[in-house]
């Protein structure tokens, strides 16, 4: 039997033109653009959307049980597809990119299912410097010695949840809090010292990037963990790479992990927002094609044109009236400046 790879656990330029050259995207003065959905922290959802998110993904779940059948699109497909491009998804500049794609096609999958009866459904975050673990939403802890979540509506025993691809010793759910949560597991104050950060990434492109890289201390292989801490801390399914979308509660995390991103980009609006162009293994560049979207990270840096938002984070944007760039993407602008 394969060892599955496990998130690393533990300690762990550019200034040019930018997504966003100038101040956020207004609505009124720009009817191109439609209202954008909304990304919520979980504390302030309502009862009726945490019951939509939670039914949404059991719809989800509940489409082709294994990712057998090419034309219907489930929750089992994330899974494989995330473990089948791990090594595109992890450990260099597209990280972000990769997963802020990731994101919106799980979402939009969302909104899709049962003939689009969660059409508004958004993927709620969960800031883990400030709220703890999100009981309320995916359930709680793994039971001693099985590890296997017995609480909320993904507990094997509702039925509503069974794990075909890549299982941990058995169909079940599993999740093994340590350090105890769901106390938050980070601080706003490292939070801050991540966002004082103004570098995205640094050679060698890889997680032996210097730890003033943005990209690979967010990801967590310097620095105080921040991703790859938050999965070791769950444990259980998401204590590994290929099975660690089995969990709803992945999409949660990631979605904070996006909208740090976010932050930052808007943080920094005179640097560019991914790099390197070309050094990087092939995917990691900024205009290289990202298996398997077919997008290059430089698409995904811009939030507007992908149409979302965070209730504290609109994110950058090329479509303000009032300069040159208005309308372009983000890899339009950037041919411009290596022209």
């Amino acid at each position: 039997m394969t060892t599955p790879l496990r998130f690393p656990n533990g300690p762990f330029l550019l200034a040019a033109l930018a997504c966003c050259l100038g101040g956020e995207v207004s609505l009124a003065n720009n009817p191109n653009l439609v209202v954008p959905r909304v990304r919520k922290s979980y504390v302030t959802l309502t009862a009726a959307e945490i019951t939509d998110f939670q039914d949404a993904c059991i719809a989800l779940k509940a489409v082709d049980p294994g990712g057998v059948d090419s034309t219907l699109l489930g929750w089992d497909d994330f899974v494989k597809e995330h473990a089948a491009f791990m090594m595109n998804a992890h450990g260099g500049p597209a990280f972000l990119a990769w997963h802020r794609e990731f994101l919106l096609r799980f979402e939009d999958a969302l909104r899709a299912v049962n003939s689009g009866q969660f059409a508004n459904v958004t993927i709620p975050y969960w800031d883990w410097a400030v709220d703890g673990f999100p009981i309320s939403v995916v359930g709680g802890d793994g039971a001693a010695v099985t590890d296997i979540v017995t609480t909320g509506p993904f507990a094997y025993s509702t039925t509503n949840w069974n794990v075909v691809i890549n299982p941990i010793a058995g169909p079940e759910l599993k999740r093994n809090f340590s350090p105890p949560l769901p106390n938050k597991i980070f601080t706003p104050a490292q939070i801050n010292a991540l966002m004082a950060l103004p570098i995205f990434d640094l050679a060698p492109w890889s997680s032996a990037s210097a730890n003033t890289s943005f990209r690979n201390v967010l990801e967590g292989f310097k620095g105080p963990g921040f991703h790859n801490a938050v999965h070791g801390a769950i444990g259980g399914n998401m204590g590994f790479v290929n099975s660690s979308v089995n969990d709803p509660v992945f999409w949660m995390h990631h979605a904070n992990v996006d909208r740090l991103w976010c932050q930052w980009q808007d943080i920094y609006p005179t640097y560019l927002h991914h790099i390197p162009t070309s050094g990087a293994p092939m995917g990691q560049n900024t205009l290289d094609s990202m298996p398997p979207f077919g997008v290059t990270p430089c698409d995904a840096t811009n939030m507007v044109a992908m149409n979302y938002e965070y209730d504290d984070c609109v994110g950058p944007c090329t479509y303000d009236p009032g300069h040159a760039y208005a309308g372009q993407t983000y890899s339009q602008v950037l041919m411009k400046a290596m022209i």
